[in-house]
């Protein structure tokens, strides 16, 4: 796996500003979340952040967003809802190359959008315990 660069050297993007649509949730995936659109936004302060906490992506993987919400290898829950609740958030699992991606989705409280939060780089183990947490 690659090494991080440490967070010291890592410069927000001057282009990350504002809001971009980056992809397209899988239909099952907006069932689960009971979004009213399938469409997922990533911010630049998102983006910012999560490159602040996982220096180890590399902007150009971001590229890989749209096959990530598209097609996800798996479903897992972020956080299991109680009392028959719909799932706000929602941790895509992709196996990219020789990569295994996660990426957090999270629909708004009123449902009407979706934010793409955290991409990062798994290992193996890591994939194996969140299958445990699979969304059937």
């Amino acid at each position: 796996m690659r090494e991080p660069s440490g967070s010291d050297d890592v410069q927000p993007l001057p282009f990350a500003v504002g809001t971009v649509r980056c992809g397209t949730l899988a239909g099952r995936v907006q069932a689960i979340l009971q979004s009213a659109t399938a469409g997922v936004l990533l911010s630049g302060e998102n983006l910012n952040k999560n490159r602040l906490h996982h220096p180890e992506i590399a902007v150009e993987e971001y590229e890989g967003l749209p096959e990530i919400l598209a097609n996800p290898d798996h479903v897992v829950w972020d956080v299991k809802p109680h009392n028959g609740e719909a799932p706000r958030s929602v941790i895509l699992l992709k196996r990219l190359g020789a990569l295994l991606y996660r990426l957090a989705v999270k629909a708004t409280l009123a449902r009407s959008e979706n934010f793409a939060l955290s991409l990062t780089v798994i290992r193996e183990k890591d994939w194996g315990k969140l299958l445990r947490k699979e969304i059937k």
